[in-house]
């Protein structure tokens, strides 16, 4: 049940509405049940029946020094006195003195250009990043407000209803924030979650990106804070691109490398963590395979990955060489897709000969090479299971008989299938798992 209204704000309420739609000139100053202030001072705030109020809100933030304070009423009150107007031609001083205050007191502002609204503010700073970059396109985060412009009102309050469920990598569907707009026409902005790295390089790897906006901690939906390193991230991504110009090859330089907070915290890169993981597998193989049975075959690997790398980037230098944009980007998503399986595939020898069964080789070089491999692995598994039988038979154990007559006719069936093309079943993997104690070394 709605609360009641007194009669002095019922009053307002009417006649404001008789002049202004909804009573009030700013959507974000409509609340239910309503209010109305009629008096600030300090921290606190008075309602239009006499009530008092702690003020958390400050009408989001420019009253950080209180309402009404002393010093700021006072200089207000002597440029009035001064004659000091807003002329609306050349420069003044006022307007100088104040952007001289930021800039000396702000040490990442360099200039500054003073608007009226922050709709107005977002608005030029879009515009500005679209005349120096030559694109279009532009990320905002979901849940973030960015002002009232046409463009980027979109996406803040949305129901999971409206937006679906959790995407990343991806991007949410568009939702503007109200009528009349032409943002679902022009498609050119991208909601993405936010501290979320890896959905702003899928936007990235798929259209040219202008910019990204976005508040440094959410709070029209909650106050959502950013996580350790995520701001310092978009920092180096943005300069990084405007030293290079490459916003593709800055999102991936960003996940490859990694990078360091403004506390001097290292936040590694993807593919560093990647390769300290494989560092520590081989180790932990090393001590468990000392004779180095396997080792033969983990070099082997190697230069198969080698090659089909090689075959990678020559197959893109030639796309990126040409004047074929489709070409570009197709040829960029299937080198992006072929590291990316790679990167997913098991560290251990065994898993990932078995992971390296269902995947399909660009250079020709490389597969051939790795059906040799898995030949000749052939060969040492059929050998070793002799050995092993003959061992075996100088200490027959019924159940240990069954289950290696069990080994080898899966064996058997995984070698015919692989002959003829098709899938394994069971995989590589599910052998190992089963009978990897005949073969040691091998996991």
């Amino acid at each position: 049940m709605p609360a009641p209204v007194s009669d002095a704000l019922a009053t307002l309420l009417s006649r404001n509405a008789a002049y202004i739609p909804g009573g009030v000139s700013s959507i974000n100053r409509v609340i239910d049940p309503p209010i109305s202030f009629v008096k600030g001072e300090g921290a606190y705030l008075w309602d239009i029946d006499g009530k008092r109020y702690v003020d958390y809100h400050a009408a989001f933030a420019p009253h950080f020094l209180g309402h009404n304070f002393a010093p700021v009423n006072a200089a207000v009150i002597d440029a009035l006195h001064g004659g000091e107007s807003l002329f609306g031609a050349g420069p003044t001083q006022l307007e100088g003195r104040l952007a001289e205050l930021i800039c000396r007191n702000v040490a990442a502002v360099e200039k500054v250009c003073l608007q009226n609204t922050g709709s107005e503010a977002t608005a030029l700073a879009i515009r500005l990043s679209r005349a120096i970059t030559g694109r279009q396109h532009v990320i905002v985060v979901q849940g973030g407000y960015n002002g009232n412009g046409d463009e980027l009102a979109c996406n803040v309050f949305n129901t999971l209803a409206e937006i679906g469920p959790r995407v990343s990598p991806g991007e949410y569907p568009l939702r503007p924030l109200g009528a009349g707009t032409t943002i679902e026409a022009t498609r050119f902005v991208h909601p993405v979650n936010f501290n979320d790295p890896e959905s702003i390089r899928y936007v990235c790897r798929r259209y040219p990106v202008a910019a990204m906006i976005t508040e440094p901690i959410l709070q029209n939906i909650g106050v959502v804070k950013p996580r350790a390193g995520y701001l310092e991230a978009l920092r180096m991504l943005a300069d990084d691109f405007m030293e290079n110009g490459d916003l593709e090859e800055a999102m991936d330089r960003l996940l490859r490398e990694g990078y360091t907070t403004a506390d001097g915290e290292r936040i590694e890169g993807l593919r560093d963590l990647l390769e300290q993981a494989r560092a520590k597998r081989r180790e932990l193989e090393k001590q468990a395979d000392p004779d180095g049975e396997m080792q033969r075959y983990r070099d082997w690997l190697d230069d198969i990955e080698a090659t089909e790398d090689t075959e990678l980037a020559e197959l893109l230098a030639d796309a990126e060489a040409s004047d074929d944009e489709r070409r570009k980007e197709v040829t960029r998503d299937l080198v992006d897709q072929k590291k990316m399986q790679r990167d997913l595939m098991s560290d251990r020898i065994g898993e990932r000969l078995g992971d390296y069964q269902n995947y399909e080789f660009v250079s020709s070089d490389a597969r051939e090479q790795f059906e040799q491999l898995m030949a000749e692995l052939e060969r040492d598994v059929l050998n070793t299971y002799f050995e092993k039988s003959k061992e075996m038979m100088g200490r027959p154990d019924p159940e240990e008989l069954a289950r290696m007559r069990d080994m080898m006719d899966a064996l058997s069936t995984m070698i015919e299938q692989d002959r003829r093309g098709e899938d394994l079943d069971p995989t590589f993997q599910d052998f190992m798992e089963k009978f990897g104690d005949f073969f040691p070394g091998a996991e």
